[in-house]
């Protein structure tokens, strides 16, 4: 990553990452510190720290959309995916994976 804009609140940081292009804000115009260790938890798996430039891998989320592929590291986050994208109402997943739906 790279640090720019000045000290404190006014620092931008960019992501180089080959896998977000300039696409993103994250890799085109920098974005404030908080949502780039966020950025970098959501995207990469990376725990970050900024301050020493380290970064640890944590583990990849959980939880997978079956329509689109998106990846969600809790199953609240997938129900309200599933609600707001798909318009599917998820009612509840079993040990074993399974996930039970209706449409709405």
């Amino acid at each position: 990553f790279v640090k720019s804009g000045g000290p404190g609140k006014k620092a931008k940081y960019t992501c180089l990452s080959l896998t977000c292009g300039t696409g993103s804000k994250a890799g085109n115009n920098g974005i404030n510190r908080n949502s780039f260790k966020i950025h970098c938890l959501k995207k990469h798996q990376l725990k970050i720290d900024i301050r020493n430039r380290t970064g640890k891998l944590v583990d990849s989320p959980k939880f997978d959309c079956e329509i689109c592929k998106k990846k969600l590291s809790r199953q609240n986050n997938l129900a309200t995916h599933y609600k707001k994208q798909h318009q599917i109402r998820m009612i509840a997943a079993d040990d074993e994976g399974g996930k039970h739906f209706i449409c709405e």
